[in-house]
């Protein structure tokens, strides 16, 4: 496991360990629980962008490719933070070099077993200014094919300057996956 950013945030609950999401997180991955409904993964055309009008500038869709991920559509947000982070970009560029062979290894997992899954991350903006991220990663598959690509969520926790571009990303934590048991 890599060494935490220092934000990790968990509560004891009912026995045993919860894990505990930004609000817009925990939306989105409602979001996925209900519309993917028996499905192990939501399918695409089940998605309806007026559903996550209020995450818009936050979401992006990646897919897998040639051995890694790109991305496919980005929000106002990632793209200010990432310039050049739009559809076709190598998403994993994004990232550490050292840090994307375990970031793959985990978006892989993920669709091989279809499941939401919460990555602890951050960068560095102007003047050495640490902005601390959740990146939630919920598997969506073309109708009647194996999950394939995310709907994602790149959301900061704290006070970020809009239009500020950000430096790499850097993986804090891969071991924030959602599963069922858990709650917000």
């Amino acid at each position: 496991m890599q060494p935490s950013c220092g934000f990790a945030r968990e509560a004891e609950g009912l026995g045993q360990k919860i894990a505990m999401f930004h609000s817009n997180t925990a939306l989105l991955i409602d979001y996925w629980r209900s519309k993917k409904g028996a499905a192990s993964a939501l399918a695409r055309s089940n998605i309806d962008p007026a559903d996550l009008v209020w995450l818009l500038p936050r979401v992006f869709m990646a897919e897998r490719w040639s051995g890694g991920y790109r991305l496919r559509l980005a929000g106002q947000f990632i793209t200010d933070a990432h310039p050049g982070a739009r559809a076709g970009h190598d998403f994993l560029a994004l990232w550490r070099a050292d840090d994307r062979p375990a970031l793959r290894r985990t978006l892989d997992r993920a669709l091989a077993n279809p499941a939401p899954v919460v990555i602890a991350a951050q960068t560095e903006a102007e003047r050495g200014h640490v902005i601390n991220l959740e990146i939630a990663f919920t598997p969506v598959a073309m109708d009647g094919e194996p999950a394939n690509r995310f709907l994602g969520l790149y959301q900061s926790l704290g006070a970020v300057r809009a239009g500020r571009p950000a430096g790499a990303l850097r993986l804090c934590s891969r071991d924030r996956a959602w599963r069922p048991s858990m709650a917000v």
